[in-house]
């Protein structure tokens, strides 16, 4: 690509100049302005220079980079030759402050920076916290506060299986307390049913599912089996453990044949001991060794005398309400063992309304268990 006038041949490809024989005044005139253009980039440096170097005096001065008041109107002209037109002579570069020349060297001046005031801590507040329950175990924290014990026979009962069947766990709920409730750990929406539970006035319990001599009877996902090795094991006791949280202890459902292996009843131990809790045995077998494991490992216990509704029948529920009267009015306490029957619950709360007309006081399973080793 070339570009010829005037006599010159500018040959853009090979970036170099090529002269033809032309007349001198050609020369001079390409020379003139190369030559003005070096003075505009010249004067644009010289122009950059001034204004850093006054931005930097004034940063001095303020300490943080603000500017201060009486330079908020200062201005700076810069004339120069319009870069279209090269043959305008330069003009050179001039910088008027809006105040006396001696403002701006006071402001050019080194000025020693203040040193900041200490901001004032802010005030620390800390909730009033309740520690009397501090360094006691789990199953006497989350303890359903119970009446003073005024030598009345006391009577526990529990409701296993709580849970399962929806319908019949908000039944049961709406019982009078302190019940003792126990949870079903592979149950829907646990924490949900735990608060509504406790809201009511009643204890929790979780039930773990065990394995039964009748291979018939299902126990329940991620149930407790003898064959299981102990890794897998203690991994289901976990996942039970951690399924919702504000219970005192743990008892077994169905648990016939698993209750009879002490090396599995010492795992559990050891995890209901690590986590403070109590344990009922619910003696689905005359051969459980679970209460005893238990002490072995130092963990609380108890152990279920009466099941309410083996037979769930109304007559056979009253039948076996009598039955826990009076082995409470010969050892000062009994611990039944009921499921959330719609016949079992009605039965029940029949039997409440004259309980402590017979001399008899309802409890949660932590009393009956605190009363066992004398903890008031």
């Amino acid at each position: 690509m070339h570009w010829i006038g005037g006599g010159l041949t500018i040959d853009i490809r090979r970036r170099r100049l090529e002269w033809s024989v032309q007349p001198a005044r050609f020369r001079r005139r390409l020379r003139q302005t190369r030559l003005a253009a070096e003075g505009v980039r010249l004067r644009r440096v010289t122009a950059l220079a001034v204004f850093l170097a006054t931005v930097s005096a004034t940063t001095a001065f303020t300490g943080d980079g603000a500017r201060p008041d009486r330079l908020d109107d200062a201005s700076s002209q810069l004339t120069a030759r319009d870069d279209n037109d090269p043959a305008l002579p330069a003009t050179p570069l001039t910088i008027r402050p809006a105040g006396p020349q001696t403002e701006i060297a006071a402001l050019a001046a080194p000025q020693q920076r203040a040193t900041p005031a200490p901001r004032p801590q802010p005030r620390i507040v800390r909730p009033a916290v309740d520690r009397s329950n501090f360094g006691q175990p789990t199953w006497r924290r989350y303890a359903v506060a119970a009446p003073p014990d005024d030598g009345r026979p006391l009577i526990a009962i529990v409701f296993d299986d709580v849970g399962v069947n929806r319908r019949q766990a908000e039944r049961v709920i709406q019982l009078p307390g302190p019940m003792t409730m126990s949870l079903m750990s592979y149950a829907r929406d646990l924490p949900n049913l735990a608060r509504k539970a406790r809201a009511a006035g009643h204890e929790l319990m979780l039930h773990i599912p065990m394995e039964p001599h009748d291979h018939r009877k299902d126990p329940g996902p991620n149930a407790l089996l003898t064959k299981l090795d102990d890794a897998e094991l203690r991994g289901r006791i976990d996942w039970a453990l951690d399924r919702f949280s504000g219970y005192v202890g743990v008892n077994n459902h169905m648990g016939s044949r698993f209750t009879e292996d002490r090396h599995g009843m010492s795992i559990v131990m050891q995890a209901v001991a690590r986590r403070g809790l109590l344990f009922l045995d619910s003696k689905t077998s005359g051969e459980s060794v679970a209460h005893s494991t238990a002490i072995q490992h130092g963990v609380p216990a108890a152990s279920r005398q009466v099941f309410l509704d083996h037979d769930a029948g109304p007559g056979a529920v009253r039948a076996a309400l009598t039955e826990l009267e009076r082995i409470a009015t010969k050892n000062g306490q009994a611990i039944g063992i009921a499921h959330p029957h719609n016949a079992t619950v009605d039965v029940v709360r029949a039997w409440l309304t004259t309980l402590e007309q017979r001399g008899f006081r309802l409890a949660p399973i932590s009393t009956v268990v605190a009363r066992n080793y004398d903890l008031g």
